[in-house]
């Protein structure tokens, strides 16, 4: 079934073309992107001209990225090497469906029944969360961003700011899992947020869940 352009935030799909026109044409999410791209390339300059000799270090910076990554797998066996030899231990997996078994076997083998995340893409594309909760486990993003996007069943917008969408919902918010309710039980759990939203916050007890 191809998803309709207002599941693209909230369903995989491998239709980039279509996905890409459905954002483009949403006003919203495009204002939201500019104020985004605004406000970091205000820091990025300022960042910038405050670091002495930033060109060199800049093109310092893309030799040794664009070395490590055309010698990827001596580093990863160099990683794994210096990880076993501090008393850890590195799994490797073929395919997405490999990796998923791998953490869940993990969570098995220590009675785990809850997971607490940092954001992760590498999570995000192999699906982890969904197969997590298929599992019976509680999953809780610490990301605020990710914690929004949990709680709103939707998927990143951007990659550093996955809650860009947000600020274009119009909705009340989902109700607070099971995760957050200790911490966000004296906070109203209806909040409408504006299409604008710059005075529309989560409880700000959210932030230490």
């Amino acid at each position: 079934m191809t998803p309709t352009p207002t599941s693209y935030a909230r369903h995989e799909h491998h239709d980039f073309g279509a996905a890409s026109r459905a954002a483009l044409a949403d006003a919203p999410l495009q204002a939201a992107l500019v104020r985004l791209t605004g406000t970091l390339l205000a820091a990025n300059r300022r960042g910038f001209a405050a670091l002495a000799d930033s060109s060199r270090l800049r093109d310092h910076a893309k030799h040794i990225k664009e070395h490590t990554l055309a010698h990827l797998d001596k580093y990863l066996e160099q990683l794994e090497a210096s990880v076993v030899r501090h008393g850890g231990q590195v799994h490797w997996a073929a395919t997405a469906a490999d990796a998923r078994q791998i953490v869940l076997d993990i969570a098995k083998q220590t009675n785990c029944r809850r997971v607490v995340k940092s954001k992760s893409m590498t999570a995000e594309e192999i699906h982890l969360n969904p197969a997590l909760e298929a599992a019976g486990l509680e999953v809780t993003e610490t990301d605020f961003g990710e914690f929004i996007i949990q709680l709103a069943g939707e998927r990143p917008a951007h990659l550093g700011a996955p809650a860009a969408r947000a600020s274009t919902w119009t909705t009340t918010p989902p109700r607070w899992p099971s995760s957050a309710a200790g911490c966000c039980a004296r906070s109203s759990p209806r909040r409408t947020w504006a299409s604008a939203a710059p005075t529309s916050r989560w409880p700000r007890r959210a932030r230490s869940c």
